[in-house]
């Protein structure tokens, strides 16, 4: 059995819980501003809640290999699926056993989100993200940002350890 696990690269760590955090804000379940939301009255961040919690990816993978081996894991840098969708598509059909089908033809630059698109077919509509998704991300400030890089970094140490691979996110 294969396991496909998408993994971001240190700075879409921090984007993922802007993200997650923006999704609750686009399905009224949160209210910006983000920095409020996130960190109780002296400062400090609430780690209790989703936005950060989700984004602890040591935690999620020690309890997949509790049922899976390493070997059947595909970890993807999220980033260079963003500015190399085939690049990380031919990685994903080579982890499958799959033949080489997907070229630089089947993507297309979406201009209105900043993300490819896909095209199974010259003459077929391009398949883009859909309204959900590429929402516009509350602006962090500098010490923000630091306190999230400064909070996820020994969680990426021990994922480093767990799976054998530095993906670069603390740097």
């Amino acid at each position: 059995m294969l396991v496909y696990c998408k993994i971001c690269d240190f700075l879409l760590q921090v984007v993922r819980t802007v993200s997650h955090f923006a999704m609750q804000v686009f399905l009224g379940t949160r209210q910006p501003p983000i920095e409020k939301a996130l960190t109780d009255k002296n400062g400090r961040l609430r780690t209790d809640q989703d936005a950060i919690k989700h984004s602890r990816y040591v935690v999620y993978m020690r309890h997949w290999l509790k049922y899976f081996k390493l070997k059947q894991f595909l970890l993807i840098d999220t980033n260079n699926m963003i500015t190399n969708p085939l690049n990380a598509t031919t990685e994903t059909e080579k982890f499958l056993g799959l033949e080489h089908k997907i070229t630089e033809d089947n993507f297309v630059y979406g201009e209105n989100k900043g993300f490819y698109c896909f095209k199974l077919h010259p003459n077929t509509t391009r398949i883009c993200m859909d309204k959900k998704k590429g929402r516009h991300h509350p602006h962090l400030t500098p010490a923000f940002e630091r306190k999230l890089r400064n909070y996820f970094a020994p969680f990426n140490k021990r994922f480093y350890k767990l799976v054998g691979r530095d993906f670069g996110w603390n740097k």
